[in-house]
């Protein structure tokens, strides 16, 4: 990277003693601004030259810009932060007119005077090169800004809608869709409620007219549009398919269900309900059973590619919440020749026969992936995570029913009542309300769960392109300025936004503490509670009254995207920001993105009020309105939550810390930790507790409210958010079982190695690994709990791919690098040999003892970890 004055020296030979022109307009460069520009400005060069527009010789300074920019639009470059808030009108006069729907601030800057001078300096060549072909970045004395060039310097990539709209009748376009990833999202959370036919397996196939089922059934498995089945293939195809459609009539899908997965007879009240969960084996054997009952034996074409297809039927089952299984990984060792149905006869089979039953196979696996196994299992089992987990469990419907039918019951008669006035549940357009449909959650705590409300997204395309503009221009900003309007309310107590945030702020409460005390903990008293039925109890009319009381002195909102990327991590992140309130710090590059929303007093209000009073549940053939409270899942149900609770903590004096006394209120959602060095205002808040929070119609759940001292005998550890807390010394640490081990599949390692380092740096962002909050051997627990994770995430993503000599190299790398980002963290490493060998050495043994439990696959590994500890073993 380089500054516009070696830019200018560098690239172009300038000669300013030469050239009066250059020499006069340097001269002065103090004056004109043009000093403060040459050297605040960075460049960079774009990975790939694109052909510069060609620009009239008589254009202004200002129409030359333009000019570029329409040339950026229409090459589809609608990641340059130049073409943001542009758009090319195209009309009989004019073939390409300019115009701007949002004020793009990089161009205003570039068309000043300054960067006129620039522009006469360098020439309009070099000029339109440089705003093509690279990228600008400024420093204004605090952070940088990108002016010029793709978002973060990015190759050019057109984004999907751009190539949809270039060619919409692209085969291949549509085949590599074909090959995206696997995913559990067709099968999970499809209730059955009161259902008149329980397991409806006659629709798991076509359930047309005789006559047309065949073809309805080969339509769906081979797409006609996408590829061109010759006479003789699509003969064998009808004819397996028959068999198919004569095997799903015959079969007893029921009777196959009770002998693998028979219904318990034990009686649900006696038992916990995640006790009727069915093992993933029985849910594997049953669709094992299932599917040799159904496919013909061509149809897998061999028992080698039958194991297979079993095999990633095991991690289809597998696969966590929002998990997902390349399609690549479908067809490894899967033989093309097995499949003799779709293979044209050796006699006539040229490259063109191969590529066209390769792609027959393809359909067919995708088919069997994406439709017909997903239908078996949302058929018979109701899939689902537990609340606030990523695993997936399965219950048979009618079990599932079982369980839920009492609790709905109740649900539906304390917080819904019927809504008469509803006819159209299925639009989103001609209805007055905004409809939900009812997913329901298991609880880990005794027959409870959790309602959670998904909106309905329109009844076809255009619906849900109204439903995710009026999202974007309207939902979505309203959230932002409810969280605005939270934070800027001044509050007795600290504000945090993310479990992250619980040991930052433990840490300067312990600090106080400590200086206050002369470096001996105090006597703490802690207590623990949430809010029972949380977003049902919350009371709509008073929640109203809060958020118009924080509107008063608000005069509108502007809602403007923009981007931010942490030059530490990498990490891009786009932010709505409200009024300007968020302003980027030293470390980020900053980009404007443009596009802006401005919304008044009165337009937030009428879109809290739509979400409030007119979401609806939407259950089989009725919807129903909530008596009071909120539906969790709603768009602004969460932030709405978040200002009345604070609104709460307010309200009550029991909250506030008495003189000369320390305490910590935090809060996240319905959970609530107090920590203080006065016991009387913990028996207070546990009284306060106990009644009720009467003004909010909020109560806390009774067994779950926790008090405790840290002047007990015991080592007692309390959990908050998912966060251990050690009371005797303040301490604070995420336990590996409270970490979800992601799913990471790709077929290219340096592309999982990237993720890993990724999760691991999300891992080390709850800032536990802090000598001034944790002991040395807490700070070196917390590195072994993220190690575990990690490596059973790698272990995970490396499960069915090579371990060679140069994935090997790429393992020494990325220890090298998370030993590098954990050593950086722990400053107490640079003045103690001794801590940096036991954070080292604790992150590879880490590592060793997961992968011993796997010796003979990562072999490598284990030798190369062996060989580090050893060289390690030897320098202490």
């Amino acid at each position: 990277m380089k500054s516009l004055s070696e830019f200018i020296h560098d690239k172009l030979d300038i000669d300013s003693e030469t050239n009066a022109l250059h020499h006069d307009i340097l001269k002065y460069g103090q004056y004109n601004g043009l000093n403060e520009l040459l050297t605040t400005c960075f460049i960079l060069p774009n990975s790939k030259k694109v052909t510069l527009p060609s620009i009239a010789g008589d254009l202004n300074h200002k129409s030359v810009i333009d000019q570029c920019i329409i040339h950026l639009l229409t090459g589809d470059f609608f990641n340059n932060v130049l073409t943001f808030g542009y758009r090319i009108a195209r009309n009989e006069n004019v073939d390409n007119s300019l115009f701007c729907h949002s004020t793009n601030v990089s161009a205003t800057l570039l068309k000043s005077s300054t960067w006129k001078l620039f522009h006469s300096l360098i020439g309009t060549h070099a000029f339109v090169d440089l705003l093509i072909n690279y990228t600008v970045i400024q420093f204004n004395g605090k952070f940088f800004t990108q002016i010029v060039g793709n978002r973060c310097n990015e190759p050019h990539l057109p984004p999907k809608w751009a190539k949809k709209l270039s060619s919409p009748l692209d085969t291949t376009l549509q085949i590599k869709q074909l090959m995206a990833p696997i995913t559990n999202k067709p099968f999970l959370h499809r209730l059955k409620i009161n259902s008149p036919n329980i397991f409806p397996y006659g629709r798991i196939l076509p359930s047309s007219s005789t006559i047309n089922k065949l073809t309805e059934l080969r339509d769906a498995v081979f797409p006609p549009n996408l590829v061109k089945i010759p006479l003789s293939v699509k003969i064998r195809i009808d004819i397996t398919l028959q068999k198919l459609l004569n095997r799903h009539k015959r079969l007893n899908y029921v009777s196959v269900l009770n002998n693998i997965c028979p219904q318990l007879k034990e009686n649900t009240s006696e038992l916990p309900h995640l006790n009727f969960q069915l093992p993933q084996g029985q849910v594997l054997k049953f669709l094992i059973v299932i599917l040799q009952k159904l496919l013909p034996q061509e149809m897998f074409g061999s028992k080698r590619n039958k194991s297979k297809i079993i095999q990633n039927l095991h991690s289809l089952l597998g696969l966590p919440l929002n998990g997902q299984l390349p399609f690549g990984d479908l067809l490894k060792k899967i033989r093309l020749k097995d499949f003799q149905w779709l293979m044209v006869s050796g006699v006539s089979f040229t490259k063109q026969n191969f590529e066209n039953s390769n792609l027959l196979m393809i359909f067919f696996v995708s088919w069997l992936f994406r439709h017909l196994i997903p239908k078996i299992i949302q058929t018979f089992f109701y899939c689902t995570e537990i609340s606030s987990t990523v695993k997936i469990i399965f219950f048979r419907h009618d079990m599932w029913n079982i369980l839920v039918t009492p609790f709905l019951a109740e649900y539906s008669q304390k917080y819904l009542t019927e809504n008469t006035v509803c006819r159209n549940h299925n639009s989103y357009t001609l209805s007055n309300f905004n409809h939900s449909r009812m997913r329901i959650i298991p609880k880990k705590s005794n027959n409870e769960f959790r309602i959670i409300a998904i909106p309905c997204r329109g009844a076809d395309e255009e619906e849900f392109a109204i439903y995710k503009e009026n999202h974007k221009k309207t939902v979505a900003p309203t959230q932002k300025i409810l969280e605005y309007l939270r934070k800027k309310r001044p509050t007795s107590f600290t504000k945090i936004y993310s479990p992250t945030q619980i040991s930052d702020h433990v840490e300067k409460f312990k600090q106080v503490l400590l200086k206050k005390f002369d470096n001996v903990l105090p006597a703490l008293y802690f207590m623990k509670f949430d809010v029972k039925s949380c977003y049902d109890s919350i009371p709509r009319t008073k929640s109203m009254k809060i958020i118009k009381r924080a509107l008063k002195d608000e005069n509108g909102f502007f809602v403007r995207s923009q981007s931010f990327f942490n030059t530490n991590t990498g990490v891009l992140r786009l932010v709505d920001v409200v009024n300007a309130s968020r302003t980027p710090k030293p470390h980020e590059l900053y980009i404007d993105n443009v596009r802006t929303v401005h919304l008044s007093n009165q337009d937030v209000i009428n879109v809290i009020e739509m979400e409030m009073f007119k979401t609806s549940l939407w259950i089989q053939d009725k919807c129903y309105l909530r008596e009071d409270g909120l539906f969790q899942g709603s768009s602004l149900s969460a932030q709405i939550v978040d200002l009345v609770y604070d609104d709460l903590l307010e309200s009550y004096d029991e909250f506030k810390a008495s003189p000369n006394q320390n305490t910590l209120v935090l809060r996240i959602a319905d959970d609530f930790l107090i920590i203080s060095t006065d016991q009387q205002q913990i028996i207070n808040i546990k009284n306060l507790a106990m009644r009720g929070f009467e003004n909010y119609n909020a109560k806390a759940n009774e067994d779950k409210i926790i008090t405790v001292s840290s002047q007990s005998n015991n080592d007692i550890i309390i959990q908050f958010c998912a966060m251990h807390i050690f009371i005797k010394e303040l301490e604070i640490w995420k336990h590996s079982s409270t970490m979800n081990v992601f799913n990471v599949r790709s077929n290219s390692s340096k592309k999982i190695f990237r993720r890993l380092i990724s999760l691991f740096n999300t891992r080390v962002s709850y800032k536990t690994i802090n000598y001034n909050l944790n002991s040395t051997a807490t700070v070196l627990m917390q590195i072994y709990y993220i190690v575990k994770n990690i490596s059973e995430g790698y272990k995970s993503a490396f499960k069915d791919l090579p371990i060679n000599d140069t994935q090997n190299v790429q393992f020494s790398s990325f220890l090298s690098c998370i030993i590098e980002m954990t050593l950086d963290i722990c400053p107490a490493t640079k003045y103690d040999l001794f801590t940096e060998y036991e954070v080292r050495y604790t992150i590879l043994s880490g590592f060793l003892e997961n992968l011993f439990l796997n010796t003979s696959k990562f072999k490598n590994n284990i030798d190369y970890l062996k060989g580090e500890i050893q060289s390690l073993q030897v320098c202490i």
